[in-house]
């Protein structure tokens, strides 16, 4: 938590080993306490197994779709977020 309150920008990950609904849901908590304070959010948002219709994908897809609509720098890979990170703690 204090990373969520201090740091200048969030880097938030959410891997496809678990379905991670409280993690999904969490992501709107980073996205208004960001937007509160003027700090940037960065999030990677991962498939879960090998079914596309499962209820953690569909939820993926329904979170994915709010942050790009917010404008949030939004990734698949860890990598290319590591590095939107870095371009941003510049």
């Amino acid at each position: 938590s204090d990373h969520l309150a201090n740091d200048k920008v969030i880097f938030f990950v959410v891997t496809g080993e678990t379905e991670s609904f409280g993690s999904l849901a969490e992501i709107g908590f980073a996205f208004a306490s960001c937007k509160e304070t003027g700090r940037e959010l960065v999030v990677v948002i991962q498939p879960f197994g090998d079914n596309p219709k499962s209820d953690a994908n569909r939820t993926r897809k329904l979170v994915k779709a709010h942050t790009e609509k917010a404008g949030l720098h939004i990734f698949e890979s860890i990598e290319e977020a590591t590095e939107k990170v870095i371009e941003l703690m510049k």
